[in-house]
């Protein structure tokens, strides 16, 4: 059964459009608020993330009887957590074993914050365009 709706036509409980027309761009009222709400999740993120590279290392003890420095496995693995620090160089820290989840998720947390915030930065761009049409060139009469 089918029946008009407002310009559309209600069949078997779905919406379907009269005309088959292109997808409408959104509206600088719903694009702010994806913006919004993509702010609010850079917010959420920014009190968790933690900026490196999470690597395993295995590495020998202290003690030097221990079957680590001959022919034993080494101690591990052990979490270990690179960037670049002040001048560029290097730096790191290991993770204790209490700590390990928590820092993995701050480590994904910073790849999210970087999507979410390319995520806004477009917004932004889509927001200015809204708000700021191109005009449209009309053509040239031909003589």
């Amino acid at each position: 059964m089918h029946r008009w709706v407002g310009g559309c036509v209600l069949a078997n409980n779905l919406v379907v459009m009269a005309r088959q027309l292109q997808p409408l761009a959104m509206t600088t009222k719903q694009l702010i608020s994806r913006r919004d709400k993509a702010l609010a999740r850079l917010h959420e993120l920014g009190r968790q993330m933690l900026f490196g590279t999470v690597s395993e290392t295995y590495r020998t003890c202290g003690n030097p009887r221990c079957y680590c420095h001959t022919t034993g496995p080494k101690h591990g693995p052990h979490q270990y957590v690179s960037y670049k620090g002040e001048h560029g160089k290097t730096t790191g820290y290991y993770v204790r074993k209490a700590l390990k989840e928590r820092v993995l998720g701050g480590l994904d947390a910073w790849k999210e914050f970087q999507d979410v915030a390319r995520q806004v930065a477009e917004l932004n761009r889509e927001i200015m365009e809204a708000e700021h049409p191109r005009k449209r060139r009309t053509p040239k009469k031909e003589k």
